[in-house]
């Protein structure tokens, strides 16, 4: 198991005698996020001093620093293959060939927020969520998102809490099933007892509840989740239809801001790392929250 924070080291653990095996102390910033390459020993850490480093966990060593951010690396998300996906407070995400030493840069719209997470959906293509309760789907044949979801984070009708529902669907979707999502979110909202209200949202939180600041994968299934601190973690399936590959699905209750996720590759069980506070700097707080692990059970239709 391996840990990280603001003292700006990696801290390695054995899970079976419960002992503190390593620290890796190369970072000159906090480590923000950790990932570990799919059946390797091969561990990425971000880092709010710009930099991406490669570790090897088989021989308890610094191998690389990749460099290309030009503010701080707020998360990282890597596959099987040598292939990692972070992005940063530069407001860009970036692709990295780790073996070949390159990257592709992407950025969002003019206008959209700071990314805050990402996830890959497959080699080629991953997901994001961003400050402003944006969820996109990216691929590497386009600079720009596939398609994004705006608004589907937070309270009410948009930041000011006016429009119909507050959240745009792509053109793809209708305007029936847009109103369906906000009402999946709405219903999950009042289920942990959080107002779908802007001026009705916890004390203390207001849109720091729009903030995404986790998104995962089930390991070979094509469902997604996204979660901020609005009451709700969004579950989406990825498919092929052109136009159509982020499909909302539903929502389902968490009280307080969801700083990360897992789900389970069987698909039949949501895990959520739940705080009172986002992931990062106390910039809110919902006192009716607790910090600790939710678990939702999926139920599965054949």
């Amino acid at each position: 198991m391996c840990a990280a924070g603001t003292d700006k080291r990696v801290h390695v653990w054995d899970t079976r005698s419960m002992k503190h095996v390593q620290a890796f102390a190369s970072h000159r910033g906090s480590v923000t996020s950790l990932a570990i390459r799919q059946g390797t020993g091969q561990l990425f850490s971000a880092s709010a001093d710009k930099t991406l480093k490669v570790w090897s966990l088989d021989d308890m060593a610094y191998v690389d620093t990749l460099f290309g951010h030009q503010s701080d690396v707020v998360a990282v998300h890597s596959q099987r293959r040598e292939r990692v996906v972070t992005v940063g407070r530069d407001r860009t995400c970036r692709f990295w060939k780790v073996a070949e030493d390159s990257q592709l840069i992407f950025r969002p719209s003019p206008g959209d927020g700071h990314l805050e997470s990402c996830a890959f959906t497959s080699p080629d293509t991953w997901i994001t969520g961003s400050d402003d309760g944006t969820v996109s789907l990216w691929s590497t044949t386009k600079k720009r998102a596939v398609m994004s979801w705006r608004g589907v984070h937070g309270f009410g009708g948009g930041v000011d809490g006016e429009g119909e529902h507050g959240v745009e669907g792509p053109k793809f979707f209708t305007e029936e099933e847009t109103a369906a999502a906000a009402k999946a979110r709405a219903d999950a909202q009042s289920l942990c007892g959080v107002s779908s209200l802007t001026a009705n949202a916890p004390s203390g939180v207001s849109n720091a509840g729009r903030w995404v600041n986790a998104v995962a994968v089930g390991k070979g299934t094509d469902v997604c989740a996204s979660g901020a601190g609005d009451g709700a973690i969004r579950l989406w399936r990825v498919c092929d239809d052109p136009g159509r590959q982020l499909v909302p699905l539903w929502c389902l209750p968490a009280r307080g801001f969801v700083n990360s996720l897992a789900i389970a590759s069987s698909g039949r069980f949501v895990l959520a790392g739940m705080g009172q506070e986002p992931r990062g700097g106390r910039w809110a707080r919902d006192a009716g929250a607790k910090n600790g692990l939710l678990l939702h059970r999926l139920k599965l239709e054949d």
